[in-house]
């Protein structure tokens, strides 16, 4: 009865596949070869979480604490996390030619949040394959940077290789002891770090049609995701520049620019930082918890309500002001079940925020600010901390750890998985309420 539960609903299967693994890796992290001194099971625990949900938030130091072979394991969990557990299964299964289940296919297209079965496995070749190109890439060019950095090129090379990689899948862990504050003025690293997360956050269907697809006309989706794309990294550069970087009088005019680029990109799911994100103006935290909770694109590295849900939200609030009877972009009516799960993924991220907001501030006595900013960087799976985790309780790690792991499968998986059930028949006489 058991098996045949997971059967018929893939994503609970897709919600325990993530489970297991985060157990997996937070034993493995538990050997005494994978780090120094003492770690608790409870701070594996939420470390295995972060990396399977490509967040980084951390209760540890993991460039000190953990060794070189926990640095690797982290490496690739951050890749398994990233890139999708059953991308790199189907890629696998693809290669040896045992993909064509109907069972195969539902899962991969589950985990990439996809709604089309059709080019799924073509979906799952364009993700590893691009993923390792830009991977590559990416290391080549931050290689020379640490090397004259470093002088040594063992570490200019593991710091290269996870750098490249807690970029592309949005992780934001780091071996350099402390985010990335130490290249405030490396203009060229913090551009290529940028690209990378964006890369990460656009998704790969909107990359595989703009990169690959024969067609010059872009679909809807496509879009909706590169126009919110540039109009969110533009607004949020253009805001932390006036608001924030003219008046850190330590940057040159260039490293104002660049700060305030870097902190617009990587505020929608890179959860790398290049400034204390506690010294930061009030009005800048708020507009950061608003990036994050807006987040990137479906089928992406990165989490949050996804560009397209904001969309279909801002649609269906102002399309009647313009005298449209449903949800219009780009010329096009939206889909009204689309419209229903933007909806559902809306209002199921605000109430999981508030609702662990008000859960936490009963254990812990930060302040409410640092509280909203550590559960919806955990809820979005972006990874940027006001500095309060590692101070928090056991029970808030592990309430932390549930939401990156809700975050990273994706809350409408989250919910199907565990309320759907028989669509019921009943319909019910309808009645008007008083609105406003």
């Amino acid at each position: 009865m058991g098996n045949n539960s997971y059967k018929k609903n893939p994503f609970r299967y897709m919600f325990l596949l993530y489970i297991i693994l985060m157990l997996i890796f937070a034993l493995l992290y538990m050997l005494p070869v994978a780090h120094v001194g003492k770690l608790n099971f409870i701070d594996a625990i939420f470390l295995s979480t972060s990396g399977i949900s490509v967040t980084g938030l951390s209760t540890i130091d993991v460039s000190s604490k953990l060794t070189l072979i926990g640095q690797l394991l982290l490496w690739l969990e951050i890749q398994v996390g990233g890139i999708g557990v059953m991308a790199i299964m189907g890629s696998f299964l693809i290669f040896l030619k045992q993909s064509n289940s109907l069972w195969t296919q539902t899962l991969m297209t589950v985990d990439q949040n996809q709604n089309k079965y059709h080019n799924i496995q073509n979906m799952m070749v364009f993700i590893f394959v691009f993923s390792a190109i830009v991977q590559l890439i990416g290391f080549l060019f931050f290689l020379p940077i640490l090397y004259l950095r470093n002088g040594d090129i063992s570490t200019s090379i593991v710091q290269a290789l996870f750098h490249t990689a807690a970029s592309f899948t949005n992780a934001g862990f780091d071996l350099f002891g402390n985010s990335l504050l130490g290249f405030q003025e490396n203009r060229l690293f913090l551009f290529v770090t940028s690209v990378l997360i964006i890369l990460g956050v656009i998704g790969f269907p909107t990359l595989l049609e703009v990169f690959l697809s024969r067609s010059k006309k872009w679909s809807l989706f496509t879009k909706i995701n590169v126009f919110m794309q540039a109009a969110l990294l533009a607004i949020g550069f253009l805001y932390f520049l006036f608001n924030e970087f003219l008046f850190h009088s330590y940057l040159s005019t260039s490293g104002k620019l660049m700060n305030a680029w870097f902190l617009s990109a990587t505020s929608r799911n890179g959860g790398l930082t290049t400034v204390d994100i506690s010294s930061l103006h009030i009005s800048s935290i708020l507009f950061v918890i608003f990036l994050m909770f807006v987040g990137g694109s479906p089928s992406s590295c990165a989490g949050g309500i996804r560009t397209t849900t904001f969309a279909a939200i801002l649609s269906s609030i102002f399309s009647p002001m313009f005298g449209w009877k449903k949800p219009v972009l780009f010329g096009r009516r939206l889909n009204e079940q689309d419209v229903e799960r933007s909806q559902l993924l809306f209002f199921g991220f605000v109430f999981f925020i508030f609702f662990t907001v008000i859960l936490l501030s009963r254990f812990e006595s930060h302040n409410i600010l640092a509280l909203t900013f550590e559960v919806t960087s955990a809820m979005t799976t972006t990874g940027l901390s006001m500095g309060i985790t590692p101070n928090l309780s056991p029970f808030s790690k592990l309430w932390l750890s549930f939401l990156m792991i809700v975050g990273r499968i994706g809350m409408l998986v989250f919910l199907y998985g565990a309320f759907q059930k028989r669509q019921k028949r009943i319909q019910y006489m309808e009645e008007d309420i008083i609105i406003g």
